[in-house]
């Protein structure tokens, strides 16, 4: 498949039989503060193309709104669906994210099952823009108003992952990118799709998607 193109073959396609799309924590993850709410160091899942198509890359920006108070950013710390954390995010992407663009069913992804697929976990809540320097400080009503740690640094967690897939992944040879998104991810996309574009090379072909 290319940017965009349907394949318009006859017959079934055959079934993906590459590797799983595994999770991964860049080594520098620590070093770099790239953290979630919760200080767990953010990942991403993984799973490399096959065939013609390992060259073209799908980078997804995971969703899951925002946190915009207290309350909200220590309920998604503490207990929402693991979104401000690392921990109980499954090991392979087949158990977190099936459909759409990182799908590697050729069926219901035609175009891009076989691509070079990252998956990016989204748990700053912020749509990968905070920044704060130090850690915030607040009771956490759940636990009896202990008093809990909120890390903003979901910019940091973005430019950590791409500088682990330049240096270890071999993005910077991509021939062409597809950067998409949903919901807070695709806030994600409009804020930093520039900026992700400027890392590539100008033969390098981007295209930038927003989902709902």
């Amino acid at each position: 498949g290319g940017l965009p193109s349907n394949t318009g073959s006859a017959g079934k396609p055959p079934p993906y039989d590459g590797p799983p799309a595994l999770l991964v924590v860049p080594q520098t993850a620590q070093a770099d503060g790239a953290f979630c709410l919760d200080s767990t160091p953010a990942g991403y899942y993984f799973r490399p193309g096959v065939g013609k198509n390992a060259s073209k890359w799908v980078l997804f920006l995971e969703g899951g709104g925002w946190c915009y108070s207290n309350i909200t950013c220590i309920e998604r710390r503490t207990r929402w669906f693991s979104m401000g954390s690392m921990k109980g995010r499954s090991k392979r992407l087949d158990k977190t994210y099936k459909h759409g663009f990182c799908s590697p069913d050729p069926v219901t992804n035609p175009d891009f099952h076989d691509w070079t697929h990252v998956f990016f976990i989204y748990c700053d809540g912020s749509s990968f823009t905070s920044n704060q320097e130090k850690p915030i400080y607040r009771p956490a009503p759940l636990w009896n108003n202990t008093m809990v740690s909120l890390y903003f640094r979901g910019h940091r967690v973005l430019q950590t992952t791409l500088k682990d897939l330049f240096l270890h992944r071999r993005l910077g040879e991509a021939t062409e990118v597809l950067l998409a998104g949903h919901s807070a991810g695709a806030m994600a996309v409009l804020i930093h799709a520039d900026a992700i574009r400027a890392r590539f090379a100008a033969s390098t072909r981007f295209v930038a998607v927003v989902d709902a």
